[in-house]
């Protein structure tokens, strides 16, 4: 019976107890700045270890495909390498052949041998033979079927082993490799097609002629088959039969205009040149000049050029025959043609010469005796640049050369010019902008090929046209401060 209540009683409840889970927040520790640049340095020593490493593992197996070429002789170096690189597609652990599975397999085998020798034999399957064979398999003793697979699981050892490290057909295995690949990528740009909507279009085609695939390729929807019908005139099949084409062939199976190929040879020329006066100077030139090359780059970055086969000194650009330019290439490529450096000797005799050779009147003196206070001789060699205060103003015969320094070719000799000086303007007609010169100041610092003179091209400046005229102060002497008026 249950009992009542009581007004006098207590009802008291006591709560469940609750489980208080107190978590005591981790204290991560802070690496000190050095602890960060030691790990920091360590791991990029593990790095250059690595690497190093690899590319020591490439080299020798690149060694090793060279030697296999020069062995067998049979294919290029690039297929022995991949040869080399390629791995079976069998497991790294192969499973263990089991008894029962080497005594049907042996059984099997037996019996096919059998029905080829008699007339009207059928071959036959494991399934045709596993009732029976499991009813013998069960009748025999371990021993009997340790005794009837041994041979057979050693022999079949032996040929797997031989299939995992014998020669494989490279050309075979990348042709099943791709075709599984391209499927692959297929049945994954369809789904993404079913699932975002989006267009996709694939070709794959080969680039050797060894190669066994056809070109393959898909469109994810037909609008892209209409988008190739209606805009490029041509269907995705045409289009893939071409680029495999073009592949196969290379860039230089493509036809190009005669023009084009004396542009692109014209650029090569230039590179070449540019490369050449690098390499003379020590440090990178921003451009080569050819106009007023005396000024421009013998006086700036002490430069001559030996050995010029050209009768005209000139940028590639100018050069109109396909002869003359296969001339300057030739030159370049075996070094007859080449940029020297001047030593402090030949570069002040060279200074000399150069203001005889001004005009007299100082016409063009602002504009080729201008001094760059910031070349990179200046910079390097801590040299006095070749500005008016270096250079003397005034010349008499006491100060030029007499006779030409030493040089192994004689048409790149600093010798002063024997030809007259320019006219002055005042003198000449009125100056062209471009003019030609055989002078013979100038045709020392572009040595010919035997000698020969060199025809350069300098560019005269335009004369001020304040010149002559007093130049004073704008204002008053003394006024700048008064008030305006």
């Amino acid at each position: 019976m249950e009992r009542l209540k009581s007004t006098q009683r207590t009802l008291l409840v006591r709560p469940a107890a609750r489980r208080v889970r107190r978590i005591t927040k981790r204290v991560k520790r802070t690496e000190t700045p050095a602890e960060r640049k030691a790990r920091k340095e360590k791991r990029a020593q593990h790095e250059a270890e690595l690497s190093s490493e690899l590319q020591d593992i490439h080299a020798l197996i690149w060694q090793k495909a060279h030697e296999l070429q020069q062995q067998h002789q049979n294919h290029s170096i690039d297929y022995y390498h991949r040869l080399i690189m390629q791995s079976n597609t069998a497991r790294a652990k192969p499973r263990k052949l089991s008894q029962w599975s080497a005594f049907v397999s042996k059984e099997v085998r037996r019996r096919n041998d059998e029905a080829e020798q008699e007339e009207g034999g059928k071959r036959l399957k494991s399934s045709n033979l596993s009732k029976e064979l499991s009813e013998r398999w069960a009748a025999m003793s371990a021993e009997e079927r340790t005794a009837a697979t041994a041979d057979y699981i050693e022999e079949y050892e032996r040929q797997r082993e031989l299939a995992t490290v014998g020669k494989h057909n490279v050309n075979l295995r990348a042709f099943h490799d791709t075709k599984r690949n391209c499927e692959q990528i297929q049945a994954n740009c369809t789904a993404l097609h079913a699932r975002t909507g989006i267009q996709i279009f694939f070709i794959a085609v080969r680039s050797e002629l060894e190669n066994f695939n056809k070109p393959f390729f898909f469109a994810t929807s037909s609008r892209i088959e209409d988008f190739f019908n209606t805009v490029l005139n041509t269907n995705i099949a045409d289009m893939s039969l071409r680029m495999e084409a073009y592949m196969i062939s290379g860039v230089e199976g493509v036809t190009k205009s005669y023009a084009q190929n004396l542009v692109r040879f014209k650029s090569e020329i230039a590179r070449l040149i540019h490369a050449k006066l690098n390499e003379a100077a020590g440090y990178i030139v921003p451009k080569m000049t050819y106009v007023n090359f005396a000024s421009r780059m013998t006086l700036t970055h002490r430069i001559i050029v030996e050995g010029w086969p050209l009768s005209k000194f000139c940028n590639p650009s100018e050069i109109g025959s396909r002869a003359d330019l296969e001339l300057l290439y030739q030159s370049l490529q075996n070094n007859t043609t080449r940029f020297k450096r001047l030593d402090d000797g030949e570069y002040e005799e060279f200074c000399l010469t150069y203001q005889q050779t001004l005009p007299s009147d100082g016409a063009d003196s602002g504009d080729m005796m201008q001094a760059d206070t910031t070349s990179p001789d200046a910079t390097r060699d801590n040299e006095a640049a070749p500005n008016e205060s270096s250079v003397p103003a005034t010349q008499t015969d006491d100060f030029l050369p007499t006779s030409a320094p030493p040089s192994a070719n004689p048409a790149s000799a600093l010798t002063p010019s024997t030809q007259p000086n320019h006219p002055a303007p005042d003198m000449a007609g009125p100056p062209s902008k471009r003019r030609k010169t055989t002078d013979g100041f100038v045709s020392c610092l572009i040595g010919g090929a035997d000698g020969m003179m060199v025809e350069s091209v300098t560019k005269a400046r335009k004369p001020r046209k304040d010149k002559g005229v007093p130049r004073g102060s704008r204002g008053g002497k003394g006024k700048e401060n008064a008030r305006p008026t």
